[in-house]
């Protein structure tokens, strides 16, 4: 997911840009998410000529300021 910098997560249409949190959908006794200090930027809608059609993220991961 894409989060703003309050850590609200953007809309998961479009592009957007902001900071990276991920989830481990397979933890059971623990919280599984993540919130790293990247800045990446999502294709929600535009395919990805890698794998076809699904999000993608642009390969310009850089560290966020915040």
């Amino acid at each position: 997911m894409v989060l703003d910098p309050d850590g609200t997560p953007l809309p998961r249409s479009g592009v957007q840009t902001g900071r990276a949190g991920y989830f481990d959908l397979l933890a059971q006794t623990y919280w599984g998410g993540i919130l790293t200090g990247d800045r990446i930027t999502v294709h929600y809608d535009d395919e990805c000529a890698a794998v076809g059609r699904g999000p993608w993220i642009e390969d310009n991961v850089s560290a966020s300021a915040n």
